[in-house]
């Protein structure tokens, strides 16, 4: 016991501590300052209340069930992929004079001829201007004579933009046919009568009185009023400029120029 009481009054002598590297204390310090610097900031900052919504867990179908339901969806899914599959038939309405116009009135027209104003039996040169509303144009012209009968001659026809390249197809007929940049119609009301003069009847090519080279056309459409059709569709047309269009008419008659008239229509 003596020597218990010895040791416990002997002074109890502590181990200096060990000081850390001159690094350590620094690395220490800029954490501590970091930490504090955190804290003071989440204190600042008010707390946004998350509101989270409770999901609802889906009950799940029965296979038999799922499969009832999948039904109707497959189905669809089999018929949008045998659309697919089809072809698609287009309708394709072919294009005709006469569903255009009708063969029984005269529609608009950009310019005309009443009975035979200002006309000569020698060729004499024509130009109208228009300006298209669409890349596709059709230029027709209506040809009228009288009884006795009269007789247009038609040629060298020229469309023209502002590019000067040509436009019109077959304008002067010397491919010898109508067909297939012309198209006529309305020609089967041309009959003629047989009793008046030398008779008559529709628009053809001809070699009779051509303005240059070999061909020409030649129309005698009556009885009046009577007429038939010569067109020709021209595509593709710059929309929206103006268009100059030129050709070589003549008219020989007998008594008179009375119901020979003549039409340019545009459309």
């Amino acid at each position: 016991q003596a020597q218990q009481k010895q040791r416990l009054q002997q002074p109890v002598l502590r181990q200096p501590r060990r000081r850390q590297p001159r690094r350590q204390q620094l690395r220490h310090r800029q954490l501590r300052r970091r930490q504090l610097r955190r804290q003071q900031l989440r204190r600042q900052q008010p707390r946004r209340l998350q509101l989270r919504r409770p999901q609802l867990r889906r009950r799940q179908p029965r296979r038999r069930h799922q499969q009832r339901l999948q039904q109707p969806k497959l189905l669809q899914q089999r018929q949008q992929h045998q659309q697919h599959q089809q072809p698609v038939l287009l309708q394709v309405s072919h294009f005709s004079v006469d569903s255009l116009f009708s063969c029984s009135s005269l529609p608009t027209s950009i310019f005309s001829i009443i009975n035979g104003a200002g006309t000569s039996t020698t060729y004499q040169l024509y130009t109208n201007t228009f300006t298209p509303t669409s890349n596709v144009t059709t230029i027709t012209f209506a040809f009228q004579v009288d009884d006795n009968p009269g007789i247009w001659d038609f040629d060298d026809v020229s469309l023209k933009q502002s590019s000067g390249i040509e436009l019109m197809q077959n304008g002067d007929f010397e491919s010898g046919s109508i067909s297939p940049s012309w198209i006529p119609s309305c020609t089967a009301q041309c009959t003629g009568i047989s009793g008046q003069g030398s008779g008559g009847g529709p628009g053809s090519i001809s070699t009779v009185y051509p303005h240059g080279g070999t061909y020409n056309y030649r129309d005698r459409c009556n009885p009046e009023p009577k007429f038939d059709y010569l067109s020709q569709t021209i595509s593709p047309i710059v929309p929206n400029q103006l268009c100059t269009l030129k050709y070589y008419l003549a008219l020989t008659y007998v008594s008179g120029k009375t119901h020979n008239n003549f039409y340019v229509i545009i459309s």
